[in-house]
């Protein structure tokens, strides 16, 4: 994810984002950047500032013009379903609370690329169903790409799924392939990932 995020430079290979090679230059990737956003797993926040200057200043990084800053921070928190929070401090929220304060920060560019790795990690079941929600809205205007282990969230918003094994890819989806399903699609993921795993037990 870091290196389709552009923070680094693959080793081998290529990632091609409509047609071109991202790490094809320096100036690419900045276009590259332009474009996306980014919850890399893990983030973390600063706990003594609240959502809106925390969100002012994920503008600013993403260069938003500051005429258009108070706009774009309250359409991100909107589509992160955080507007509520937009006067609280970081460090008095839930974890959930802090997750979707790092999703709209991705947003506040309005990105046509949005990168999500293992972003429910820790929630609880109701914060996971809201924040798979809000996903499944971003996804009516922007490619999502969502990394994730847990089968159950890709059941409930995937439309294309790819399973890797070792940089390999094992098993390739869509849902329109398996009848629509989002339970057919779970089921056959499941069954990728058994044999991937019995897989790589044999070769030890």
């Amino acid at each position: 994810m870091r290196v389709f995020a552009g923070a680094m430079t693959p080793t081998h290979g290529s990632i091609t984002v409509g047609g071109v090679n991202i790490h094809r230059d320096a100036q690419t990737r900045l276009e590259h950047r332009a474009r996306l956003g980014w919850v890399p797993q893990g983030a973390t926040l600063p706990r003594n500032m609240t959502a809106g200057d925390f969100m002012r200043y994920a503008a600013w990084l993403q260069r938003v013009h500051v005429r258009d800053s108070d706009t774009a921070v309250r359409d991100a928190l909107k589509a992160s379903g955080s507007l509520e929070l937009r006067d609280r401090r970081i460090g008095r929220m839930s974890g959930g609370e802090r997750q979707r304060i790092v999703l709209a920060a991705s947003l506040v560019a309005n990105p046509s690329l949005i990168l999500l790795d293992e972003p429910t990690v820790g929630l609880d079941p109701a914060q996971r169903e809201a924040y798979l929600d809000n996903i499944r809205m971003l996804g009516r205007n922007a490619t999502v790409v969502y990394s994730t282990h847990l089968v159950d969230d890709v059941e409930r918003i995937a439309e294309h799924v790819v399973l890797l094994d070792c940089g390999e890819v094992a098993f390739a989806r869509t849902r329109e392939a398996v009848a629509s399903s989002a339970a057919s699609l779970g089921d056959a993921l499941r069954s990728a990932v058994v044999n991937t795993a019995d897989r790589n037990l044999g070769q030890r």
